[in-house]
């Protein structure tokens, strides 16, 4: 700011263009003691009837606190940039339509774009997040959360996971103005949570599964040779005084009770294994048609015995490339299924379709079927979803879940389709590199 008494050529300057229009601006003046503050000047012409001009008027306003005020926002605004450039966390402001006003240098590094203008040019509704209703949801709710965590899209089209702190700056009718806050970028420790998540569901999975294991172990093993023993007590103490039928029907159900458990037993030393990661993994060539009728071969007595006809609808020159002990494991369990949950003169088709990639067998039965909202418990160990065949069977559930670990050892899936009453096509694809 200029001062009269250091500048003669302001001086003139003043008078010229207050002889002509008038003048107006700030200048410094000088006080008693010598010391000079701020003014705000205006000056004008005086003249008379005749039009003449006898002298000149100015009205002069001290403006010190004005100016001081003015300076201290200067320096808060300058302490504000500068906390705002510096800090390590992004900052931001936009308006209700989704346009930024503002961005500091560390919102454009964590969004992963060149420049300021570059990020002030985006549409944060289409551009920024992933779907439009998030900042909806999130960003323009009536009373936006103090803290909220969600994810980003960077330039590069990833996902950024930040922890935002945001509000509303409102004019004095309460109409907003603008939306401003600041966002931290989380996504490490994000990914480390929904790790420790992936750890916990796992956790909670193999709890259920040495759980299951015990359950099955202590009443399902147990069962059964409580009733080998009891019959193989009677004969061993009764033989001859009993007649023949009765010691055939006693060895029957002696026989049928040992296969059952015994396969059983299979299971659960293979289930134990695979949790181990014991069991390897040895692919190989299989004539899928005779697998299957080997399978059939073992299940023959008791689809027998319920005079249920299994159908091998396998191509004669089918080869499939997959560990034989595995397969042989999947399809025993899914026809042993099928037995248990079929009627009495019912029927079983095991069939192929061959994909570019895979190949995909299914076990079709015309038995019981299951609720559609029990599908989604029958492959889940921690379930406790279990059925009695139509025979009064019983089952553990722990044939399927060895199923589906096998189904994914070969990089495939397995699923069921089934409607109560009119039966269950389970079906599992097996990978095929060609």
């Amino acid at each position: 700011m200029r001062s009269l008494d250091n500048d003669p050529e302001l001086a003139d300057k003043i008078l010229k263009i207050t002889t002509d229009t008038g003048w107006q601006g700030e200048i410094l003046n000088r006080k008693k003691d010598g010391t000079e503050f701020p003014i705000s000047l205006s000056t004008s012409v005086v003249q008379n009837e005749k039009g003449e001009t006898p002298g000149m008027v100015g009205v002069a306003v001290d403006i010190s606190e004005r100016k001081q005020t003015e300076k201290a926002l200067q320096e808060s605004e300058l302490k504000y940039r500068n906390l705002i450039e510096t800090m390590p966390d992004g900052f931001y402001r936009s308006t209700p339509e989704g346009k930024f006003l503002e961005v500091n240098e560390a919102m454009v590094k964590m969004l992963g774009y060149g420049s300021k203008e570059e990020l002030l040019a985006v549409d944060i509704k289409t551009q920024l997040y992933f779907k439009p209703e998030d900042r909806e949801s999130r960003v323009l709710q009536e009373n936006p959360l103090e803290l909220d965590v969600y994810p980003l899209k960077k330039k590069d089209g990833s996902a950024v996971w930040v922890e935002d702190h945001g509000w509303y700056v409102k004019d004095k009718a309460g109409n907003i103005i603008y939306h401003e806050g600041i966002s931290r970028d989380i996504t490490e420790r994000k990914i480390w949570e929904m790790q420790l998540q992936k750890y916990s569901e796992k956790l909670q999975e193999l709890n259920a599964s040495k759980d299951k294991f015990f359950s099955i172990i202590a009443h399902d093993l147990k069962t059964p040779f409580n009733s080998i023993l009891g019959f193989s007590e009677i004969l061993k103490d009764e033989a001859r005084n009993l007649d023949i039928e009765t010691i055939e029907q006693y060895a029957g159900i002696i026989n049928s009770t040992s296969k059952n458990t015994f396969r059983l037993l299979e299971n659960l030393l293979d289930w134990a294994r695979i949790q181990q990661s014991q069991i390897l993994f040895r692919p190989g060539s299989v004539i899928l048609k005779k697998l299957v009728a080997e399978v059939v071969e073992t299940l023959i007595e008791i689809a027998n015995s319920k005079l249920i006809a299994i159908i091998n609808c396998i191509p004669d020159n089918l080869v499939v490339t997959a560990d034989e002990d595995m397969l042989k494991t999947i399809l025993r369990n899914l026809v042993s299924n099928a037995l248990k949950f079929t009627a009495v003169n019912g029927k079983i088709e095991i069939k192929s379709v061959s994909k570019v990639h895979a190949i995909e067998i299914s076990v079709e039965d015309n038995g019981t079927g299951i609720k559609q909202d029990d599908i989604d418990k029958i492959f889940k160990i921690g379930s406790g979803f279990t059925k009695r065949g139509t025979g009064n069977e019983k089952g553990t559930g722990l044939g399927l879940m060895l199923c589906k670990e096998f189904v994914e050892k070969h990089g495939g899936k397995i699923w069921v389709k089934s409607e109560e009453g009119k039966g269950s096509t389970f079906t599992f694809s097996i990978n095929q590199n060609e």
